[in-house]
This record gives structure tokens, C-alpha cells and sequence, in this order.
């Protein structure tokens, strides 16, 4: 059916899969970022200013669970005391 010959292969120079596994990272990496701008926005939305503290308490009203501060603490909010918190800067 297809002549050898008449077929056009195309080396992109990296082994198979490897593409595809930089497009997941790439990916998981951009949602996130984006999650992360998103946790800002919605705790800034609950605060007069960037360098005001709040609290584990406020978090918690706020609908924040545990495990949810957990992974907030890794990059959306610092730690300034014990269980007082204020927003990095993204």
C-alpha cells in the first residue's frame, strides 16, 4: 500500500514520550500557578491591605480546611508567628 520510498520520517531528536511528558509538566505547572493566583485573590478579596495578618481562625471561617492551609503556606502565604499568617507576593 505504501512504498517505503514515498514516506517522509520526521526525527525530532527526542525519544518517544519525552514531548508529551514536558507538555504534562508544563501543564501542571500552569494550573498551578494559576490555583495559587486564584487562593491570593480570594484571601486578599478578605483584607484591607497585602501586609495585614490574619489568623488559622480566619482561614478556617473563611472555608479553608487543614490540608487546604497546608498547601497555602507553600507558596501563597507566609508564616509570620504562631498561626498568623500574611500574603506573599505573587
Amino acid at each position: 500500500m505504501f512504498d517505503s520510498e514515498d514516506v517522509e520520517y520526521i526525527d525530532s531528536g527526542k525519544v518517544l514520550g519525552e514531548r508529551n511528558r514536558e507538555q504534562k509538566t508544563e501543564l501542571a505547572q500552569a494550573r498551578k500557578t494559576a490555583k495559587a493566583n486564584k487562593d491570593w485573590a480570594a484571601i486578599r478579596s478578605h483584607l484591607e491591605d497585602d501586609r495585614q495578618e490574619f489568623t488559622t481562625a480566619d482561614l478556617n471561617s473563611w472555608g479553608y480546611s487543614k490540608n487546604v492551609i497546608t498547601r497555602l503556606r507553600k507558596g501563597v502565604i507566609k508564616e509570620v508567628g504562631v498561626k498568623r499568617y500574611v500574603l506573599e507576593n505573587i
